[in-house]
Protein backbone atom coordinates (compact mmCIF):
# COMPACT_ATOMS: atom_id res chain seq x y z
CA UNK A 1 0.00 0.00 0.00
CA UNK A 2 1.45 3.46 -1.51
CA UNK A 3 1.40 5.61 1.71
CA UNK A 4 0.03 9.60 1.17
CA UNK A 5 2.08 11.74 -0.04
CA UNK A 6 2.34 14.16 2.95
CA UNK A 7 3.46 10.72 5.47
CA UNK A 8 6.17 10.42 2.50
CA UNK A 9 7.29 13.57 2.40
CA UNK A 10 7.45 13.91 6.30
CA UNK A 11 9.41 10.68 6.07
CA UNK A 12 11.89 12.02 3.84
CA UNK A 13 12.41 15.20 6.04
CA UNK A 14 12.71 13.34 8.87
CA UNK A 15 15.49 11.55 7.39
CA UNK A 16 17.17 14.49 6.63
CA UNK A 17 17.34 16.25 10.25
CA UNK A 18 18.63 12.15 11.21
CA UNK A 19 20.96 13.01 8.82
CA UNK A 20 22.16 16.87 10.15
CA UNK A 21 22.72 15.03 13.07
CA UNK A 22 24.61 12.24 12.06
CA UNK A 23 27.10 14.78 10.49
CA UNK A 24 27.58 16.57 13.43
CA UNK A 25 28.07 13.63 15.66
CA UNK A 26 30.89 12.77 12.67
CA UNK A 27 29.18 9.95 11.81
CA UNK A 28 28.94 10.60 7.77
CA UNK A 29 28.48 7.26 6.73
CA UNK A 30 24.81 7.19 8.51
CA UNK A 31 24.14 10.49 7.16
CA UNK A 32 24.86 9.59 3.28
CA UNK A 33 22.42 6.65 3.97
CA UNK A 34 19.73 8.67 5.19
CA UNK A 35 20.14 11.26 3.09
CA UNK A 36 20.15 9.00 -0.15
CA UNK A 37 17.11 6.91 1.51
CA UNK A 38 15.47 10.87 1.63
CA UNK A 39 16.15 11.07 -2.21
CA UNK A 40 14.35 8.03 -3.15
CA UNK A 41 11.39 9.06 -1.40
CA UNK A 42 11.22 12.37 -2.61
CA UNK A 43 12.14 11.14 -6.14
CA UNK A 44 9.44 8.87 -6.34
CA UNK A 45 6.88 11.42 -4.62
CA UNK A 46 8.03 14.08 -7.17
CA UNK A 47 10.36 13.44 -9.69
CA UNK A 48 13.85 13.44 -9.38
CA UNK A 49 14.28 16.69 -10.93
CA UNK A 50 12.48 18.79 -7.95
CA UNK A 51 14.02 21.65 -5.84
CA UNK A 52 13.86 19.36 -2.68
CA UNK A 53 15.92 16.26 -4.07
CA UNK A 54 18.33 19.22 -5.38
CA UNK A 55 18.63 20.16 -1.51
CA UNK A 56 18.86 16.43 -0.18
CA UNK A 57 21.95 16.15 -2.85
CA UNK A 58 23.84 19.28 -1.70
CA UNK A 59 23.33 17.47 1.67
CA UNK A 60 25.25 14.57 0.46
CA UNK A 61 27.77 15.86 -1.53
CA UNK A 62 28.54 17.65 2.40
CA UNK A 63 28.87 13.64 3.73
CA UNK A 64 30.70 12.85 1.10
CA UNK A 65 33.03 15.39 1.56
CA UNK A 66 33.45 14.41 5.09
CA UNK A 67 33.88 11.00 4.24
CA UNK A 68 36.78 11.97 1.94
CA UNK A 69 35.01 10.77 -1.07
CA UNK A 70 35.85 13.62 -2.86
CA UNK A 71 34.55 12.51 -6.73
CA UNK A 72 31.67 11.51 -5.16
CA UNK A 73 30.93 14.96 -3.22
CA UNK A 74 31.33 16.63 -6.86
CA UNK A 75 29.22 14.36 -8.79
CA UNK A 76 26.54 15.02 -5.71
CA UNK A 77 27.10 18.87 -6.10
CA UNK A 78 27.02 19.19 -9.69
CA UNK A 79 23.29 17.15 -9.06
CA UNK A 80 22.32 19.67 -6.81
CA UNK A 81 23.16 22.96 -9.00
CA UNK A 82 21.71 21.21 -11.96
CA UNK A 83 18.64 19.95 -10.14
CA UNK A 84 18.48 23.88 -8.85
CA UNK A 85 18.96 25.47 -12.52
CA UNK A 86 16.18 23.48 -13.94
CA UNK A 87 13.93 24.53 -11.38
CA UNK A 88 15.01 27.89 -11.09
CA UNK A 89 16.59 30.93 -13.17
CA UNK A 90 19.79 31.55 -13.78
CA UNK A 91 20.55 34.06 -10.73
CA UNK A 92 17.78 32.54 -8.43
CA UNK A 93 19.09 32.20 -4.57
CA UNK A 94 19.24 28.38 -4.44
CA UNK A 95 21.63 28.04 -7.13
CA UNK A 96 23.98 29.77 -4.60
CA UNK A 97 25.16 27.51 -2.28
CA UNK A 98 25.69 24.56 -4.79
CA UNK A 99 28.21 26.70 -6.49
CA UNK A 100 30.31 27.81 -3.33
CA UNK A 101 30.69 24.21 -2.48
CA UNK A 102 31.68 23.36 -5.97
CA UNK A 103 33.99 26.11 -6.26
CA UNK A 104 35.74 25.06 -2.61
CA UNK A 105 36.05 21.25 -3.79
CA UNK A 106 37.45 22.09 -7.28
CA UNK A 107 40.18 24.38 -5.12
CA UNK A 108 40.66 21.28 -2.65
CA UNK A 109 41.35 19.28 -5.42
CA UNK A 110 43.41 21.88 -7.60
CA UNK A 111 41.10 22.61 -10.24
CA UNK A 112 41.76 26.41 -9.77
CA UNK A 113 40.08 28.09 -12.90
CA UNK A 114 36.79 25.67 -12.21
CA UNK A 115 37.13 27.08 -8.28
CA UNK A 116 37.30 30.40 -9.56
CA UNK A 117 34.56 30.40 -11.98
CA UNK A 118 32.21 29.02 -9.79
CA UNK A 119 32.83 31.25 -6.90
CA UNK A 120 32.57 34.33 -8.79
CA UNK A 121 29.50 33.12 -10.25
CA UNK A 122 28.35 32.37 -6.23
CA UNK A 123 29.11 36.05 -5.77
CA UNK A 124 27.33 37.10 -8.32
CA UNK A 125 24.26 35.89 -7.26
CA UNK A 126 24.46 36.44 -4.33
CA UNK A 127 24.97 40.75 -5.17
CA UNK A 128 22.19 40.26 -7.56
CA UNK A 129 19.73 39.23 -4.54
CA UNK A 130 21.19 41.52 -1.97
CA UNK A 131 22.79 38.96 0.62
CA UNK A 132 26.40 39.90 1.30
CA UNK A 133 25.61 41.01 4.41
CA UNK A 134 26.09 37.00 5.49
CA UNK A 135 29.55 35.31 7.52
CA UNK A 136 29.09 32.62 4.51
CA UNK A 137 29.66 35.19 1.87
CA UNK A 138 32.19 37.03 3.33
CA UNK A 139 34.28 33.33 3.47
CA UNK A 140 34.39 32.66 -0.12
CA UNK A 141 35.41 36.21 -0.90
CA UNK A 142 38.51 35.09 1.74
CA UNK A 143 38.43 32.38 -0.02
CA UNK A 144 38.51 33.52 -3.25
CA UNK A 145 41.09 35.78 -2.24
CA UNK A 146 43.33 32.67 -1.21
CA UNK A 147 42.84 31.13 -4.77
CA UNK A 148 43.81 34.47 -6.70
CA UNK A 149 46.88 34.30 -4.20
CA UNK A 150 47.88 30.30 -5.05
CA UNK A 151 47.71 31.89 -9.04
CA UNK A 152 50.12 34.16 -8.03
CA UNK A 153 47.85 37.13 -8.93
CA UNK A 154 47.93 39.70 -5.53
CA UNK A 155 46.22 42.40 -6.77
CA UNK A 156 42.48 40.61 -6.96
CA UNK A 157 43.71 38.57 -4.09
CA UNK A 158 43.94 42.04 -2.08
CA UNK A 159 40.79 43.21 -4.11
CA UNK A 160 38.76 40.21 -2.41
CA UNK A 161 40.03 40.22 1.16
CA UNK A 162 39.58 44.25 1.37
CA UNK A 163 35.64 43.04 0.00
CA UNK A 164 35.35 40.75 2.64
CA UNK A 165 37.08 42.86 5.62
CA UNK A 166 34.85 45.54 5.05
CA UNK A 167 31.76 43.81 5.23
CA UNK A 168 32.79 42.05 8.10
CA UNK A 169 33.80 45.52 9.98
CA UNK A 170 30.15 46.55 9.12
CA UNK A 171 28.60 43.77 11.73
CA UNK A 172 29.20 43.86 15.48
CA UNK A 173 27.68 40.62 15.73
CA UNK A 174 30.60 39.03 13.64
CA UNK A 175 33.40 40.74 15.29
CA UNK A 176 32.31 39.64 18.50
CA UNK A 177 31.77 36.14 17.74
CA UNK A 178 34.56 35.36 15.33
CA UNK A 179 37.30 38.02 16.06
CA UNK A 180 40.24 35.64 14.47
CA UNK A 181 38.29 35.75 10.93
CA UNK A 182 38.77 39.49 10.97
CA UNK A 183 42.57 39.28 12.42
CA UNK A 184 43.01 36.67 9.53
CA UNK A 185 42.21 39.45 6.45
CA UNK A 186 43.83 42.00 8.21
CA UNK A 187 47.12 39.74 8.35
CA UNK A 188 46.30 38.89 4.35
CA UNK A 189 46.15 42.19 3.27
CA UNK A 190 49.11 43.22 5.43
CA UNK A 191 51.03 40.53 4.65
CA UNK A 192 50.33 39.36 1.11
CA UNK A 193 53.27 37.18 0.58
CA UNK A 194 54.42 33.72 -0.18
CA UNK A 195 54.35 32.60 3.23
CA UNK A 196 51.16 34.40 4.09
CA UNK A 197 49.08 34.50 1.42
CA UNK A 198 46.78 30.97 1.51
CA UNK A 199 47.20 30.65 5.09
CA UNK A 200 43.56 29.91 6.61
CA UNK A 201 41.86 28.18 3.93
CA UNK A 202 45.38 25.88 3.17
CA UNK A 203 44.98 24.83 7.01
CA UNK A 204 41.77 24.07 7.18
CA UNK A 205 42.17 21.43 4.31
CA UNK A 206 45.84 20.50 5.61
CA UNK A 207 44.25 17.05 6.11
CA UNK A 208 43.12 16.22 2.54
CA UNK A 209 45.41 17.82 0.23
CA UNK A 210 47.57 14.76 -0.50
CA UNK A 211 46.12 15.10 -3.86
CA UNK A 212 46.54 18.45 -4.68
CA UNK A 213 48.94 19.96 -6.92
CA UNK A 214 51.94 21.40 -5.82
CA UNK A 215 50.28 24.90 -7.39
CA UNK A 216 48.11 24.81 -4.66
CA UNK A 217 50.23 23.19 -1.77
CA UNK A 218 52.38 25.98 -0.80
CA UNK A 219 54.59 24.33 2.06
CA UNK A 220 55.80 26.49 5.50
CA UNK A 221 52.11 28.10 5.28
CA UNK A 222 50.60 28.70 9.07
CA UNK A 223 47.68 26.96 9.78
CA UNK A 224 44.38 28.26 11.04
CA UNK A 225 43.81 28.67 14.51
CA UNK A 226 40.30 25.75 15.62
CA UNK A 227 38.27 28.88 15.76
CA UNK A 228 39.22 29.98 12.04
CA UNK A 229 38.51 26.20 10.98
CA UNK A 230 35.15 25.84 12.82
CA UNK A 231 33.84 29.08 11.27
CA UNK A 232 34.39 27.60 7.20
CA UNK A 233 33.17 24.06 8.42
CA UNK A 234 30.15 25.18 9.69
CA UNK A 235 28.90 28.10 7.15
CA UNK A 236 30.65 26.76 4.06
CA UNK A 237 29.55 23.10 4.09
CA UNK A 238 26.56 22.85 7.00
CA UNK A 239 23.62 24.18 4.77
Amino acid sequence: MLLPLETRTGTSDTLQEIGHVHRQLNDPTAAISCYKESINILSEAYGYMDERVGDIYLSLGHAKRDKKLTTEAVQSYVKALNIQKDAHASEHPKLAAPLRSLGVINFQIGNLDEAVHCLNEYVRIKEKNKQIEAMEYILTLEILGDIYRAKGNNEEADKYWSMALQIFLRNNEFIAQHPGLGQSLSNRLSNNSADEGTGLLQGFMNGITRGLSEEVQGGGRPLPSNEEANVIQQYIFME
